[in-house]
């Protein structure tokens, strides 16, 4: 094999080497074969150039000049091959202007190369135009995306992307419960879903016949069994007191006839308290005539209620107020004495009769009135209110264990001014009691915090109008109201850091405008269910009743565009322009009124049902979302 310089260390050609020794005159020499243009003629050792031998038949090589005898002829013949896995001869790349053909021709296809894609998806990634994108579309191809238009953004569907029209920031996608339109005032329910807003008022309905006097302290309460059952006491002519068992259903209430709890007169200042425990009522009033108070049990079958016997709680006593609580299932009642002492006694219902314990003197000194108590289900504690020495406002952690009772420390939250009223509740979400008092011919708000057998008390809050009703928590809504006395509203109380409180903005009472300004007796509240509460209220020596069901969803917006039970659709929220509407008076104001799902202009500025202002007839800018 002849020498080889190459970029592979192996061999490009094989060869055949002949020698002969001629005659005289020797022209031709038979070979054992050979590929023609791949020989080579020697003589003597000297290479012979084409022009001085024929070889053209595979087999024999002519000179064209005769030898000597016994000149050596060398032949030199070379076998032409093809390597291992190289690119044959008819392979060429003479036709690469056709991509398809060249890759067939070196065996580059996408199979080969263990690509799945199709061309057409491959070629989606050659030149991609400026502002396109590269996704999976529907039909799980590869595929490209155009650049959307201008102003437009991308979002995502079920199932795909698009390109839509940008908001302007006061829109939001929400998923529907139950039907909604475009336009609805809608709000977030506890399911996180949407739904259309509403507030359900009973119709305002009288109690009883008989024009009642001025309802006492606590004259209602409501079982918590979810039998929609409402007690009220009242006190009729001479202070005879009637009971009504109400009955709701919904937002309709119906009472019974009225039921005798005593045919004695002078039986005043009613206090009623639910022991779920036992599923009785407890109701406690002072006997004005014989200078003691009372209690009994009311026992209620359908629309009637019957009464247990009577027991005498003290002698030489006044007024005061009876409370449930679950932790030991029994009741305290926190009275005063004709001297204005001040004590406190455990109430435990067995059957339909009621039995006390013993006496706990909770202020020994004189000129203690208005004791009032709420109940801490955090601390498992009673928080003991009242007027103290006559000007001062103060407070006692009472702890009750089995039929005895045990009273803290005395805190004072006002140290002097108190004129008259003072009221207490318990708000459980903000672990906060908060107590309301008239104080030199204004109105003041405080809260306490209970810990162990002491309580603290923040700043005092003055409220701009005088209210002289109770604070009440409505366990529906979450909060802590004030109620007017002499005015239609209400005012949340609104908790900051340590004791601090604000004062929210007033609300129209829920009650029918038929009833513009309730005595100064004040609204009476109690919780029925999860979503409906009862409320009670006196206007000349009349008592009105209404169920309201307040388990409004939390304001949201208004609906852009229809969305069905279960899908998502677009609201418009704070900040944002409707145009789902109609029929509106640019620059006028529109809520949501109390017991409606229409939008309605309201010109009250000070209404927290607004929400927002009409900017033509077909448009409004969700300016407010305070709507409560």
């Amino acid at each position: 094999m002849a020498g080889y310089i190459g970029t592979a260390a192996v061999p490009q050609a094989t060869q055949k080497r002949q020698a002969f020794t001629a005659t005289a005159g020797q022209t031709s020499f038979a070979t054992s074969g050979y590929s023609v243009g791949f020989v080579d003629v020697y003589m003597n050792g000297v290479k012979l150039a084409a022009a001085d031998y024929t070889a053209t038949n595979g087999s024999d090589v002519v000179l064209a000049t005769a030898a000597l005898v016994n000149d050596i002829v060398e032949i030199v013949a070379f076998t032409s091959f093809v390597a291992s896995d190289g690119l044959a001869a008819a392979n060429n790349l003479s036709d690469l202007q056709n991509a398809s053909t060249a890759r067939t021709n070196l065996g580059v296809t996408l199979p080969n190369l263990g690509v799945t894609s199709t061309a057409a998806e491959l070629n989606n990634l050659d030149a991609v135009p400026r502002g396109s994108i590269i996704y999976g579309n529907s039909s799980a191809a590869t595929a490209r995306l155009s650049k959307g238009a201008t102003g437009t953004v991308l979002t995502a569907g079920a199932d795909d992307i698009s390109w839509v029209a940008a908001s302007s920031g006061g829109e939001q996608e929400f998923t529907a419960s139950g039907s909604i339109s475009a336009g609805n005032i809608v709000g977030i329910n506890s399911s996180g879903t949407v739904e259309v807003m509403q507030q359900e008022l009973s119709g305002l309905s009288q109690l009883g016949t008989v024009d009642p006097y001025v309802p006492d302290y606590n004259p209602i309460a409501a079982d918590t069994d979810g039998n929609g059952k409402v007690l009220v006491v009242v006190a009729v002519s001479a202070g005879r007191p009637l009971a009504y068992v109400g009955t709701v259903v919904g937002t309709t209430i119906s009472f019974g006839s009225a039921v005798e709890m005593t045919t004695a007169t002078n039986q005043l200042q009613t206090s009623v308290t639910y022991d779920a425990n036992a599923g009785k009522f407890l109701v406690f009033w002072e006997d004005y005539g014989n200078t003691s108070n009372k209690a009994v049990v009311g026992t209620i079958s359908g629309t009637t209620v019957s009464f247990g016997s009577i027991i005498t709680v003290a002698s030489s006593s006044q007024s005061g107020v009876v409370l449930y609580n679950p932790d030991t299932q029994s009741s305290l009642i926190f009275y005063s004495s004709n001297d204005n002492r001040l004590y406190a006694k455990v109430a435990t219902i067995s059957g339909t009769s009621v039995s006390v314990g013993s006496a706990l003197t909770v202020e020994s000194g004189a000129n203690n009135v208005y004791p009032r108590l709420s109940y801490d289900t955090a601390a498992n504690k009673y928080l003991a209110v009242y007027q103290y020495a006559d000007t001062k406002g103060a407070a006692k952690v009472l702890t009750v264990s089995g039929t005895s009772v045990t009273a803290g420390s005395r805190v004072e939250y006002e140290s002097s001014g108190i004129t008259y009223y003072n009221n207490v509740t318990y708000d459980p979400t903000a672990n906060r009691h908060i107590i309301q008092y008239y104080y030199s011919n204004a109105t003041r708000v405080v809260a306490g915090t209970v810990s162990g057998t002491s309580v603290t008390f923040g700043t005092f809050l003055a409220i701009p109008v005088n209210i002289y009703s109770s604070p009440y928590y409505n366990p529906v809504t979450q909060e802590t109201i004030l109620t007017g006395a002499s005015y239609n509203y209400y005012y949340p109380i609104i908790f900051g850091s340590g004791n601090a409180i604000t004062l929210g903005s007033r609300v129209q009472w829920l009650f029918s405008t038929a009833v513009t300004s309730p005595s100064n007796s004040g609204p009476r509240f109690v919780n029925l269910n999860a979503t409906r509460n009862f409320w009670m209220f006196e206007r000349t020596n009349k008592v009105y009743v209404q169920v309201t069901n307040q388990a409004m969803a939390k304001f949201v917006g208004l609906a852009k565009e229809n969305i069905s039970n279960g899908a998502s659709g677009k609201v418009t929220v704070m900040g944002g322009i409707n145009t789902s509407v109609s029929s509106l008076t640019a620059g006028k104001t529109y809520g949501l009124p109390q017991g409606s799902a229409v939008m309605t202009e309201i010109a009250d500025q000070s209404s927290t049902k607004i929400f927002g202002t009409a900017l033509s007839a077909t448009s409004i800018y969700i300016d407010k979302g305070n709507l409560r």
